[in-house]
């Protein structure tokens, strides 16, 4: 009887940024300063799984985010799924989504500069390694590739806010995804990534790094997902009234969009 030939062994995806990226980081620094750094609590762990915050804008968020972050911190993001679809679909929803409904801009305006950050965003997320993000079915495959990535030893930064409520100064709801994270990578290499929540203000050029907390460790302690991922929540908001807030108050109104909850 003829043995069956083995499988081909699934290749494990290579995370690492492309070189052009880095070129493009560097030209980025040109005309975006990179954000004041603030540690709220310990030193940063080897690997961690980062919860970071929206800024005004996904083109320069993700770059501020990747020119801003420590230098020893090896990470990827996780960002939605639509800014990694085709130009039309990317179009359409930083039209729609972003710009008309979280901003409130006009439909000329939204369109117009959709169409521009749109011819962007879709080679920069791939050069950056972008996961998609799933909010449906879907999303075991984001779980899958990140997993993938913390087991070549990166960390993880994601968005844990309701896409409902985006870009406001106090955080409503955190959903729980990075919780089942940190509870799947823990079930698959027994190591416990802490959690750190941070706050990010694009318009006052701040980076606030909360302390290391883990996640598995409250789950082990019989606190549901949601109840630790309102936790996190809460931390994220005090940072931001610690840290943020008060230089708010100090500017005055001119900042009067941090207002918005």
């Amino acid at each position: 009887m003829k043995q069956k030939k083995p499988g081909k062994e699934r290749r494990i995806k290579n995370f690492k940024k492309s070189k052009f990226f880095g070129f493009v980081k560097g030209i980025s620094r040109i005309f975006l300063r990179r954000s004041k750094l603030i540690y709220d609590g310990a030193e940063l762990p080897e690997q961690a799984i980062f919860l970071t915050t929206h800024s005004v804008n996904p083109l320069l968020g993700i770059l501020k985010n990747e020119i801003s972050m420590p230098k020893e911190v090896k990470f990827v993001t996780l960002g939605t799924h639509e800014l990694c679809n085709p130009y039309f679909k990317r179009l359409m929803y930083g039209c729609n989504m972003h710009y008309r409904t979280q901003l409130g801009w006009g439909p000329v305006r939204a369109f117009l500069w959709s169409a521009l950050v749109a011819v962007f965003l879709g080679p920069l997320y791939k050069m950056a390694r972008v996961i998609p993000s799933y909010r449906d079915a879907r999303s075991r495959k984001t779980m899958k590739e990140a997993l993938r990535a913390m087991e070549q030893g990166y960390s993880v930064m994601l968005y844990p806010e309701n896409i409902e409520h985006m870009y406001n100064s106090v955080y409503l709801e955190f959903l729980p995804g990075f919780v089942t994270l940190a509870k799947l990578f823990y079930k698959k290499t027994g190591k416990d990534v802490p959690v750190i929540p941070c706050y990010f203000s694009y318009q006052l050029n701040r980076f606030v790094i909360g302390s290391p907390v883990s996640a598995v460790g409250m789950l082990n302690a019989g606190r549901t997902k949601e109840e630790i991922a309102g936790v996190f929540k809460d931390e994220a908001n005090g940072l931001f009234k610690t840290h943020i807030m008060p230089i708010v108050q100090k500017r005055g109104a001119k900042y009067a969009a941090y207002n918005k909850v």
